[in-house]
């Protein structure tokens, strides 16, 4: 699963160290991009501190009302916002923010796979967010995440699991609610209760530095899920309660509950079925995309809808035998899931994903994610973000046991290594080139290792 900021690099003759006074947030009104890229050269003098005025706004201030814009790329949301998959926003401040997000994703199956050929999907998507203080409502907060996706599933063509399309929604077509809901701040813990449909990957398995990748399961493991059950998550979420707790320190537990099987047959809505709930804890230090910065999270997931078979639809659409249970339903079990990253100096981010799954629940036993993200890669380029990542996912022992005694064989598992390139073009658009090659497509024996060649365009207003 799974929509992924370029990071705010310093030119690099400059020297200058920020007091921490003067390092915020972007919630916080700090510095802008072109703050930054106005530092002082470099002299002989080393100065004690740098002057407030060195990073005053080469224009003046919006004035109380006026919106001022601050780029947020590639990079986890500012608090009590909506996120999109590809980690793409430009926040405005204020009471009331609104934004259009565009994205089209093209790829060409070049060599092997299934068949070579191209394919095009689209996401178009609205964030919108409103803070109770401004009419009154003590620490509330509303937010909601309209999308409508389009276009049919580059995958069909590579055969891959993973996902080499982070917005594919598996060919259907349609308008969804991806969020919806109200937010209360607690008086302890610096808690916060949200209700309403909610994206199980938008505060659950979130590394920061792989959401600039193409590939989707950069944002989420297929392993989640991965043996015919649900997840509530692009391109179905569903109505649940999450609460998010800060009970000492950097430490931090989120904790989420859903009710429902999301649907995305025909128009995508979501749908009803079994319980979902997981539970993620951690220490978190920083902002990313600055020094200093680190994440550390385990988290927990279990999902409680009966299954029938967790060998996938292909099977029965082959008319295989079965069910694997033996004509006795079982619920899809759960998995664990873990994940590390953090800033190396001024513009090097680096992380690690892994989890795993029951393997006597879920045909994909575990996904591995590993990557580095660099911003400004190239002089003068500061809003550009290079990646490298490999990403693997996994079959169960016990699919692959169930399947040899069906008479087919399968590979243990897929790989998938990508390079790719972000750079800003203009004040609203965004052009990313990608490599993906695809070693064992699907698992299958007789589908060939891919070269995937990809083009991401973005846009929003």
């Amino acid at each position: 699963m799974g929509i992924g900021a370029c990071l705010m690099g310093l030119p690099a003759d400059a020297e200058t160290v920020l007091a921490q006074g003067d390092r915020k947030s972007d919630s916080q009104g700090g510095p802008t991009l072109e703050d930054f890229l106005r530092l002082p050269e470099r002299t002989n003098e080393v100065p004690a501190a740098p002057p407030p005025e060195a990073f005053s706004p080469a224009v003046p201030p919006p004035s109380e009302g006026e919106a001022a814009e601050t780029v947020h790329r590639n990079l986890s949301p500012l608090p009590d916002e909506p996120r999109s998959i590809t980690g793409v926003h430009e926040h405005e401040t204020g009471a009331w923010k609104g934004e259009w997000l565009m994205t089209v994703d093209t790829f060409n199956d070049a060599v092997g796979g299934v068949q070579t050929g191209v394919e095009t999907v689209g996401l178009v998507e609205f964030y919108g967010s409103v803070s109770g203080e401004s009419f009154g409502w003590r620490g509330g907060h509303l937010g909601v995440h309209l999308a409508y996706a389009l276009g049919e599933s580059p995958s069909r063509r590579v055969g891959d699991v993973s996902g080499v399309s982070g917005i594919d929604a598996g060919g259907a077509t349609g308008f969804f609610v991806w969020d919806a809901w109200v937010q209360q701040n607690l008086p302890w813990w610096n808690a916060k209760l949200r209700v309403g449909v909610v994206d199980f990957n938008n505060d659950f398995y979130v590394a920061d530095y792989a959401s600039l990748f193409l590939n989707g399961s950069f944002g989420m493991g297929v392993e989640v899920g991965g043996g015919g059950g649900t997840v509530p998550t692009y391109p179905a979420t569903g109505p649940g309660v999450e609460a998010f707790l800060a009970p000492f320190g950097a430490g931090y537990l989120n904790l989420g509950l859903w009710k429902g099987v999301p649907d995305t047959e025909g128009v995508l809505r979501n749908g009803d079925g079994g319980w979902f709930y997981v539970a993620e804890g951690g220490v978190k230090k920083g902002t990313s995309g600055e020094p200093g910065y680190m994440k550390v999270g385990l988290g927990h997931w279990r999902d409680t809808h009966s299954l029938d078979h967790w060998a996938g639809d292909d099977w029965r659409a082959e008319g295989r035998s079965g069910p694997a249970f033996e004509g006795t339903p079982r619920s899809n079990g759960g998995g664990y899931y873990v994940l590390a990253e953090t800033a190396v100096g001024r513009r090097l981010g680096v992380f690690f994903k892994a989890g795993r799954a029951d393997p006597a629940r879920n045909r994909y036993g575990a996904t591995y994610a590993v990557g580095l993200q660099a911003s400004a890669p190239l002089p003068g380029r500061s809003d550009d973000a290079l990646g490298l990542g490999l990403v693997r996912t996994e079959h169960s022992q016990e699919f692959l046991d169930y399947a040899r005694s069906e008479g087919v064989t399968y590979f243990r598992a897929e790989n998938v290594y990508e390079i790719t390139y972000s750079a800003r073009v203009g004040r609203r658009w965004m052009m990313q080139p990608g490599f993906q090659y695809v070693i064992q497509p699907g698992m299958d024996l007789t589908v060939a290792n891919a070269l995937v060649l990809g083009l991401r365009l973005q846009g929003w207003w």
